[in-house]
């Protein structure tokens, strides 16, 4: 018997109401790109019916009626401009170096995040979420109060797993670099030497360095003095950024799930602007230029501008250069944009190449729209990113130390050959080819931890284990003992086996000289 319309509407609704979770999202402490990153999923879990509310500097820019946003403000500040400007600066130094910054950057958005209004209401009224995902980088303020506002923690990764990842994940040093060094899988001895003590120090400084400033930093703010050793023990899940291109193939386990390129989209048409700069391009098409949502143009050396500005004018392609300020004598085959729709640009038939700072999003964008790239890595991960670029030979790297009129010009040129434009096709469609697309993959994955009480039985038992435990230290010293033992005792035996021989040995060849005399 078939169901009236209106009834079966109605069931699905009443399905839809009883399945609706509260989620909340917490990134006090992100850039644009990033908040980029989790606004697919944001605006999937409030497009399946559940209340989300989000903790973010940025808003979306569109307002969604389920979607309840609370605005972090203060987190660009003279303070953190110059510590990205210093982190460039030294960008050519060793990551251990500059892994001191992570400590400022970390406590300037734990200060934002305790000091709003909104956030301490939502500390006052408890726990009242049935997750809480958390940005993965820097936000351990937030990480340490999720278990006082939701029953279930979910981590969201902008990268793959950072070094210090919470979750238990074997990742051996001897193929898996550390995402702060530029390096591939293919390490040779000295790389994995410099990856081991790399990852020893990164973790060094996290659980003596960063940790103890955060933790001292809660206790200003928060009553109950969460701490964060126990949020990370209370993680359910990681989604993290990974892709089966610009990540190489590493370990995981059951509770860690990559839904690496949700934020890549079909391009929409461009603005008009745009558009008909675009179509003066001719056969030749265009090259679009940007450093991401951190690096201002405005903080590079005049020397750099002047170099890629004579570089852009040899062209005979036209340049979108993503820039906040006016430049003086700009050449007539540029065009400055403060913002620009990067994915359209991406998309467009005519676009020929990107020019870009190396973050893992704007490969992957890249890679989707099959555009080669030339990269410029600065920080952070960028150098890990773009060594993967170059290993695929999807694109090439400059440094942005040495860069020159010249160098660019060379690389342009190389890349703009079929090689690389065949190669990027190539890695697009293994980009491309999933059974399901990574937005309702992170989608379902978080309901599914809401659904399974915190999906425990996704969680490794590893995670239990003591260091000695888990390399096996307390077998091996008992194995030692037993071959210890066991040679001690053959020695043993040996030795009196011996000790009865040789004095019979000894007695026969008294007695036979006896005999001669």
């Amino acid at each position: 018997m078939k169901l009236p319309r209106t009834l079966s509407l109605m069931l699905v609704l009443f399905v839809q109401l009883t399945e609706a979770y509260k989620i909340l999202c917490l990134l006090p402490l992100a850039s644009q790109s990033h908040k980029n990153l989790f606004d697919p999923l944001i605006n999937e879990l409030a497009g399946r019916g559940h209340e989300v509310t989000v903790v973010a500097p940025y808003k979306l820019a569109q307002p969604i009626a389920n979607i309840n946003e609370i605005q972090i403000e203060n987190i660009i500040t003279s303070e953190s401009t110059q510590l990205i400007s210093n982190w460039v600066k030294y960008s050519n130094y060793h990551p251990l170096f500059t892994a001191s910054y992570y400590k400022p950057f970390t406590i300037i958005g734990c200060k934002a995040y305790f000091e709003n209004a909104q956030v301490k209401q939502l500390l006052k009224s408890g726990k009242q979420f049935d997750v809480v995902i958390v940005n993965a980088l820097l936000n351990d303020c937030a990480l340490a109060t999720a278990p006082l506002l939701g029953k279930y923690i979910i981590m969201h990764s902008p990268t793959c797993l950072i070094p210090w990842n919470p979750v238990f994940v074997p990742q051996p040093p001897s193929y898996v670099p550390n995402i702060f060094l530029p390096y591939t899988s293919r390490m040779n001895f000295f790389q994995r030497v410099n990856n081991v003590v790399t990852n020893i120090g990164f973790n060094f400084m996290y659980n003596y360095h960063l940790l103890p400033a955060v933790q001292d930093e809660i206790t200003k703010h928060v009553a109950e003095n969460p701490l964060v050793h126990q949020a990370h023990q209370a993680v359910s899940l990681t989604l993290t950024n990974s892709d089966p291109v610009l990540i190489s193939a590493r370990p995981s386990m059951p509770n860690i799930v990559n839904v690496g390129g949700l934020h890549c989209t079909s391009a929409n048409p461009l603005p008009s602007e745009l558009e008909d700069f675009v179509k003066k391009s001719g056969n030749d098409g265009f090259i679009y230029f940007s450093l991401g949502s951190n690096i201002l143009i405005k903080d590079l050396e005049n020397e750099i501008k002047d170099h890629l500005l004579n570089a852009f004018s040899k062209l005979k392609q036209k340049v979108i250069f993503k820039c906040e300020e006016e430049l003086n004598n700009l050449p007539p085959n540029v065009k400055l944009v403060k913002w620009a729709p990067q994915q359209d640009l991406l998309g467009h038939p005519k676009i020929k190449a990107f020019i870009t700072h190396g973050g893992l999003l704007s490969l992957q964008e890249s890679v989707y729209h099959e555009v080669p790239v030339v990269a410029i890595p600065l920080m952070g991960d960028q150098p890990s990113n773009v060594a993967r670029v170059v290993e695929l030979e999807i694109g090439l790297k400059l440094d942005f130390h040495s860069i020159s009129t010249d160098s660019l010009l060379e690389a342009v040129d190389k890349i703009l050959s079929n090689s690389y434009k065949d190669n990027v096709k190539k890695y697009s469609r293994v980009f491309r080819d999933h059974y399901q697309h990574p937005v309702q993959r992170a989608a379902f994955w978080v309901e599914y931890v809401v659904r399974h009480d915190g999906a425990k039985h996704l969680r490794s038992p590893g995670e239990d284990l003591n260091l000695f435990q888990y390399l096996l230290l307390d077998i091996l010293a008992l194995l030692l003992l037993c071959f210890v033992s066991v040679l001690w005792v053959m020695l043993s035996v040996g030795k009196c086996v011996l000790a009865r021989i040789l004095p019979c040995g000894k007695k026969t060849k008294k007695l036979t000289v006896k005999k001669k005399q």
